[in-house]
């Protein structure tokens, strides 16, 4: 595993990458995303359509709605916030994952202000 030219983490022929669209950042959510391959988890990021104006909003990933992803919180901060923004985490513990498995991830910041659209992209090694 290293760094490629791109600044993914892991083999760039062997990766998938999820996406999931977040309507409103400003609203406390659960979402749940399948696993559609075999491979571990190498990176998690976030770019936000608008201002993140009151309160923080993290994005905290887990497992089968069960293991914690250690490393995986994404933190979109207040300060200096604007529409482009990306942020990422690189989880330092996550298990193999098989298809059948999920990926859940909480928002929370509700009364962040602005209403931000958000997306995330997750990237998986296929084994």
């Amino acid at each position: 595993m290293g760094q490629t030219a791109a600044g993914s983490v892991g083999d760039e022929s062997k990766m998938v990458r999820l996406n999931l669209d977040i309507a409103d950042l400003s609203a406390d959510a659960t979402y749940y995303v399948p696993v559609p391959c075999v491979g571990f988890l190498r990176r998690i990021m976030s770019c936000i359509d608008g201002v993140v104006s009151t309160a923080d909003v993290t994005i905290t990933p887990d497992l089968n709605a069960g293991t914690a992803l250690v490393g995986g919180v994404i933190t979109i901060a207040t300060a200096n916030s604007a529409a482009g923004d990306v942020d990422s985490a690189v989880p330092e513990s996550c298990p193999r994952l098989v298809v059948g498995d999920y990926l859940k991830f909480t928002v929370a910041g509700g009364g962040a202000g602005g209403s931000p659209r958000g997306h995330v992209v997750i990237e998986i090694e296929r084994d």
